[in-house]
């Protein structure tokens, strides 16, 4: 986790959980948001050894969103 908030870099937005996480990939919950990410809109959702790990940005954080190819800021 320590990874992915000092090089945050997300898959992009998913308001349900991939069914296949790579480990260590990180997506930012959407809005309407289902499952495990339930209750959980524009945190920072991360597969870590197999278990979702969330995070909540603060104001100025800045991701890079690989399915944009751009910075996402918060």
């Amino acid at each position: 986790m320590t990874d992915a908030l000092l090089h945050p870099v997300v898959e992009g937005l998913a308001s349900t959980p991939p069914s296949t996480p790579l480990n260590g990939a990180c997506w930012i919950v959407d809005a309407n948001p289902t499952g495990a990410f339930a209750d959980l809109t524009d945190q920072i959702a991360c597969n870590v050894d197999g278990q979702w790990l969330f995070a909540a940005p603060v104001e100025g954080m800045i991701v890079f969103d690989r399915t944009l190819g751009q910075i996402r800021t918060f």
